[in-house]
């Protein structure tokens, strides 16, 4: 039997998300910091330090995400314009057919 200990921390930061990036030219490393208040007054602090090879891997991943989602986003948005004009053409063509009668 193989015992593994898991340490799990989920937080979801709302829209007033403090954020701060300090870079360390005698540690050589990156420490980042993200602070918000509960509406109970309650304060969650992070503070992150990685190395800097670690912070431009993290960086490049968080960049392709973002670019990646920012293109689904777009996808579907064209896709929703697509079929909202396909039913006003249909919409269209039902009342000239009317119009016709």
């Amino acid at each position: 039997m193989e015992i593994k200990k898991k340490n799990i921390m989920q937080v979801q930061f709302g829209a007033d998300m403090y954020s701060n990036v300090y870079i360390s030219h005698w540690g050589r490393h990156l420490e980042i910091t993200l602070q918000d208040n509960e509406p109970d007054g309650t304060e969650a602090k992070f503070e992150l330090q990685m190395s800097i090879d670690n912070a431009r891997s993290l960086v490049k991943e968080m960049a392709e995400d973002i670019a990646n989602f920012d293109k689904e986003q777009e996808a579907k948005r064209l896709e929703q314009e697509r079929e909202a004009q396909e039913a006003a053409e249909a919409e269209n063509s039902k009342e000239e057919e009317v119009a016709h009668e």
